[in-house]
């Protein structure tokens, strides 16, 4: 009997990752009715309860586009994001992992964070140093919050907290000790705003221009001179091999002047296979 209901359940497995390949096979460019209810841009919106959310800028997979949700997040005022460069690992960076810790004593567990800071520093010195393959121990930052003797002071000095930090340079930062070594996760120095994007910010432009210098303006699109030629080769079918028959070597054609590109000459009747 056992066997049999193990039997069922993994032809349902194989039937659903089927389905999943299938759809997968068949949008495999965007499709907005299939990709949108899996953006989390479409559905943050619906989070209502108090929200901490950490995420690296330079992260390939889930950093590059994660300050986009700020202004999404409408469901709640109980929300703070940290942003920083680097990758999945650095969520975990000291300065970040202070704050979080401080988010879940406060509407996880309810307590005040003082409670346990001692131990968590800690363990924090021996585990994240573990952590980070460092040669040194990695400590904590000093967090005023940590310090306050009750759960409504602690509270109340969190949620002043502005919405969005965001810590810069990390890894060329100081320790709490002040040494500094390069790639240690510290940030070099870090900025707070009531929201993001930031108030008061202006998006630009910006193009390489002469002597590989920034400028405001896109540089003409270089125009081809009606006498500058254009190779034109023959496309030859694979069973001629390395060598092609006489009248089939390249070709030259004249630009149109205008910057486009132009298609490929057909081959001559001489290249053409009879």
């Amino acid at each position: 009997m056992q066997g049999d209901q193990t039997c069922a359940a993994n032809q349902v497995l194989h039937g659903e990752a089927t389905d999943l390949m299938a759809e997968i096979q068949n949008n495999s460019y965007y499709t907005p009715q299939v990709a949108d209810p899996l953006d989390p841009v479409t559905f943050v919106n619906k989070i209502t309860v108090p929200t901490f959310l950490a995420c690296q800028w330079e992260d390939e997979q889930t950093g590059g586009q994660c300050p986009d949700l700020v202004q999404h997040f409408t469901g709640t005022n109980l929300k703070w994001f940290t942003f920083t460069n680097g990758a999945h690992i650095d969520s975990l960076d000291p300065d970040t992992f202070d704050r979080w810790y401080d988010f879940l004593e406060l509407f996880v567990a309810h307590q005040a964070p003082i409670v346990h800071q001692a131990w968590l520093r800690l363990v924090a010195r021996s585990s994240t140093s573990k952590h980070w393959a460092s040669p040194v121990l990695v400590t904590l930052p000093a967090d005023p919050i940590q310090l306050e003797p009750t759960y409504q002071a602690a509270l109340a000095a969190f949620e002043a907290l502005p919405e969005v930090r965001v810590l810069f340079d990390n890894g060329g930062g100081p320790s709490p000790s002040g040494s500094i070594t390069p790639g240690d996760p510290y940030p070099a120095f870090e900025q707070s705003f009531a929201s993001f994007p930031i108030p008061g910010t202006l998006a630009r432009f910006w193009y390489l221009g002469p002597g590989v210098r920034s400028a405001t303006t896109r540089r003409p699109r270089r125009e081809l001179s009606p006498t500058t030629p254009t190779p034109v080769r023959c496309r030859l079918p694979t069973t001629w091999g390395t060598r092609a028959p006489a009248g089939c070597g390249p070709t030259l054609r004249r630009g149109s002047g205008t910057g486009s590109r132009t298609r490929l000459a057909r081959p001559s009747h001489t290249c053409r296979r009879r």
